[in-house]
């Protein structure tokens, strides 16, 4: 931002040439939206690295900011951010957010219903995927379900309840 606004003081004495300062602050802008795209990566179903995106362009803002001589707002940017993020790493930490995968073998194709009920009592199902295996006698029924518990540490209540369902032939949960 310096180099931009003071860099080419002996260009602009020249009459026939102007020059836009803000162009080298934009293309920062592009280069650290870039860079922040590449923080973010998807894993297990959870969006990793957004907060970390999100600081690196702030910081790329507050740099900018401060470079082009505007140390207040700079400082009450910064200070807002340092709350922000304080903030939001309590309340994430607060908010229980594992992930399970459990797969299913039932004797019966009507047992989806029931599956599925005892599973939504504990969490919160992001996907679920049911197959058929008719090469085996007699046919099951495979179920791979994922999604989110609701309260930390109930892995336990979860596969007791789908143990107690009739014609479950086993449970894995991951």
């Amino acid at each position: 931002m310096i180099i931009s606004k003071y860099g080419f003081q002996d260009v602009i004495l020249n009459k026939d040439i102007a020059l836009d300062p803000s162009r080298i602050a934009a293309q920062v802008v592009s280069g650290i939206g870039f860079l922040g795209a590449g923080t973010i990566i998807i894993q297990k179903q959870y969006v990793r690295g957004l907060t970390t995106a999100a600081g690196i362009w702030a910081t790329s803002g507050i740099g900018l900011t401060i470079g082009a001589g505007m140390y207040t707002v700079g400082l009450f940017a910064s200070v807002l951010v340092l709350i922000g993020l304080e903030i939001l790493s309590r309340v994430f930490k607060i908010s229980p957010q594992k992930t399970l995968r459990m797969e299913i073998e039932a004797e019966l194709k009507s047992s989806l219903a029931e599956v599925l009920n005892a599973v939504r009592s504990n969490m919160e199902i992001t996907t679920y995927l049911f197959t058929e295996h008719e090469d085996s006698e007699p046919t099951t029924y495979h179920y791979k379900i994922t999604g989110k518990l609701k309260k930390e540490g109930d892995e336990l209540l979860l596969y007791t309840r789908l143990n107690e369902l009739p014609h479950i032939k086993s449970i894995k949960i991951e």
